[in-house]
């Protein structure tokens, strides 16, 4: 018999918890050069960022909850994180919920067009950090036109994606 989710973590059942949501921190940040990216870091020659889940995890982890109910949030900062996180959602909703669920791409800030277009029609919020948007330094870390593909708002908008922005405050200004 497969363990419900709460002994799956080893948290017990309780009226006053409840887990809702699970959190994956795909990648890291543009910064610090752990974004998962499609093109290379400048100082860095032939690094693309560190992934922390491979596909096969990210994919099994995101079916298993999304099929449970959890709602899926994604820290995706690099493309390559975005696409990894659309494929898994790809595969996750093959299983069809009674109530469907917004899962969440979270500090979004590259993303290719054709990742995108995998998330047309599913239940997904793009969420973007707007302190970041408004103070981009991504072309300092990060070689090649990555102007071409950063904060991609409008691809969203055009798709019918849910669109909203957040902050990791106090790690970021509001």
């Amino acid at each position: 018999k497969e363990k419900s989710f709460s002994e799956f973590v080893g948290i017990p059942e309780s009226d006053k918890l409840q887990v809702n949501s699970v959190k994956f921190f795909v990648d890291g940040t543009v910064q610090n050069e752990t974004a998962y990216v499609y093109h290379q870091y400048k100082q860095t020659h032939h690094y693309h960022g560190r992934k922390n889940f491979s596909q096969e995890e990210l994919t099994e982890y995101a079916t298993k909850l999304h099929s449970r109910g959890i709602r899926c949030h994604f820290h995706v900062m690099g493309d390559h994180a975005v696409e990894m996180a659309a494929l898994a959602m790809e595969k996750a909703h093959q299983v069809k919920l009674p109530d469907p669920l917004r899962h969440i791409f979270a500090h979004i800030r590259l993303a290719r067009k054709e990742d995108i277009e995998k998330l047309e029609g599913m239940e997904v919020s793009a969420n973007f950090t707007a302190y970041s948007c408004s103070k981009d330094t991504t072309g300092k870390f990060i070689d090649g036109r990555v102007e071409l593909i950063q904060y991609p708002i409008k691809e969203f908008v055009k798709r019918n994606i849910n669109v909203c922005y957040g902050s990791d405050w106090p790690v970021t200004d509001v």
